[in-house]
């Protein structure tokens, strides 16, 4: 594979932050994300108590999905 297309495809798609600084700096939007994933989910699945959310299967998903697409909701299309 040619580096420069290596570069294109690595530059498109998000990768983990390379520095401490990096990480730090994506902290408060990691827990922004956590946050309305957590929201998200307690009121699509109707759970009262945080406890029951299942966190190891689903919600990294949903934290995820809120952080590459910069806090908004999901669409018709998406949801």
């Amino acid at each position: 594979m040619n580096a420069k297309v290596y570069q294109e495809r690595n530059r498109k798609t998000p990768s983990c932050p390379s520095s401490k600084e990096d990480f730090i700096n994506i902290g408060n939007d990691v827990v922004r994300s956590l946050k309305l994933a957590i929201d998200k989910l307690r009121s699509y699945f109707r759970i009262l108590v945080s406890k029951l959310l299942p966190y190891c299967g689903l919600l990294g998903l949903v934290v995820y999905f809120y952080y590459i697409n910069n806090f908004n909701v999901p669409d018709l299309q998406q949801a």
